[in-house]
């Protein structure tokens, strides 16, 4: 078995899949930095915690897949899994909104360039679609 980190406040964890800890929804993407009080509300009477082992292994065993990185979200990591899925599309529409909310000129065309390299296989803006069906 590897050894885990140890888990102390100031520790940066980051979620690979949507997870309820410290009564916050967190979703794939998201990082948080544990607080000494964060840490404490997840022990059981026996002073246990699921944060004392969070190797790959564990998890798992724990969960039957990774969830959470002792770490700063690695470069590259979306917060979606597929292209298409309804966080990937949610991101698209945030995205392109930024990049639209630019001063025309040289910011937003950076900007636009930057969505096509993050979203290269995005739909069009308009779809026809044939009768009978759906998306």
């Amino acid at each position: 078995m590897s050894d885990t980190p140890k888990i102390e406040p100031g520790t940066t964890i980051h979620f690979l899949e949507p997870v309820l800890a410290f009564g916050v929804s967190f979703g794939r993407g998201n990082e948080v930095v544990l607080t000494k009080a964060m840490i404490e509300s997840t022990r059981d009477s026996e002073g246990r915690s699921w944060l004392d082992n969070l190797t790959p292994d564990e998890q798992v065993r724990r969960w039957g897949e990774v969830r959470i990185g002792i770490s700063r979200l690695p470069a590259g990591v979306e917060p979606w899994h597929e292209v298409g899925d309804g966080t990937w599309l949610d991101e698209l529409a945030r995205a392109r909104e930024m990049a639209y909310a630019q001063p025309a000129g040289p910011l937003r065309d950076q900007a636009l360039l930057d969505l096509h390299e993050r979203f290269p296989d995005r739909p069009t803006t308009s779809t026809t679609l044939r009768r009978g069906t759906t998306l």
